[in-house]
């Protein structure tokens, strides 16, 4: 247990680390919403809707989150499997068998289908970098931006506990 400027650190840490979550999907509003007519919707229900869309699906993330890392100290085998979070998630649906396997491919085929709006928001991203890469078009700025990601996920794929616990909570700040 750890407590006076030990503890406070601590939480504004965790605190920065779930703020920044959500802000990353700022530019993905900013670039969705920019569609909408603004003479049909009005921007407290695009801004309503937002709020409420994030704040209850990130609830529901962190809930689930703190209840696996509970859990870590009571169970042996999910103890082993902490080190990664997806080791972690494959091991709590462990216990049901081929369904569990299912539900471990699925929730790995929703991180996928997770990082599609932020990819393509990064187009406008480097557009607004300055007058020359406004130039080039935005679905082009995508294919290097997938590049990069890609190679930084097959890079650090063995080392991705690590790296999310050296710097996730720097980018927070």
């Amino acid at each position: 247990m750890v407590t006076g400027a030990t503890l406070i650190g601590s939480r504004i840490s965790f605190f920065s680390v779930c703020l920044s979550t959500i802000f990353t999907y700022t530019p993905c509003a900013a670039d969705f919403v920019v569609y909408c007519d603004p003479k049909i919707t009005s921007r407290w229900k695009v801004f309503s809707v937002t709020l409420i869309g994030l704040s209850l699906s990130f609830a529901f993330t962190f809930t689930i989150g703190c209840g696996l890392a509970s859990g870590l100290s009571n169970d042996l085998v999910w103890a082993a499997a902490g080190a990664g979070s997806g080791a972690l998630v494959v091991a709590v649906y462990n216990g049901l068998g081929i369904f569990g396997k299912f539900c471990s491919v699925i929730a790995a085929l929703g991180l996928i289908s997770n990082m599609v709006p932020p990819i393509h928001s990064s187009g406008s991203d480097v557009q607004i970098l300055g007058r020359y890469p406004a130039m080039v078009p935005r679905f082009i700025w995508n294919t290097p931006v997938v590049v990069i990601t890609t190679v930084c996920g097959l890079a650090g794929r063995n080392h991705l506990s690590e790296i999310f616990t050296n710097f996730f909570a720097l980018m927070g700040y």
